[in-house]
């Protein structure tokens, strides 16, 4: 994988910015991420590992869509995406993100 767009969804930036009736909005040091780790061959270890943050200290970080360069999943055959955030506890903010434009690089084997 050399890239792919990303955004964030409507029901996340909301209620990141202005909370509900179950969360409260995200404080101005608590950022939220995507972390994607690559694996090759079925194995369970992680081969590679990139971050790429939605809302950081408080504020989203982009608006609309944009690139996240993932050279680092070059190699991998497998990619498993996870929303985290830096506050205490569980993650109490929607789990979810906008993915699109996957731009994959064929490598012929040597």
């Amino acid at each position: 994988i050399e890239s792919i767009m990303v955004a964030n969804t409507t029901y996340l930036y909301n209620v990141a910015k202005n909370g509900n009736h179950l969360t409260a909005p995200l404080a101005e040091n608590e950022s939220i991420w995507i972390e994607a780790k690559g694996y090759v061959n079925g194995s369970d270890e992680v081969q590679a590992t990139t971050t790429f943050y939605l809302f950081k200290d408080g504020k989203p970080t982009f608006e609309g869509w944009t690139k996240w360069y993932m050279t680092s999943m070059c190699k991998v055959d497998k990619i498993v995406f996870e929303i985290a955030w830096d506050g205490k506890d569980y993650n109490p903010y929607p789990a979810y993100f906008a993915l699109d434009d996957i731009k994959v690089v064929r490598q012929e084997p040597t």
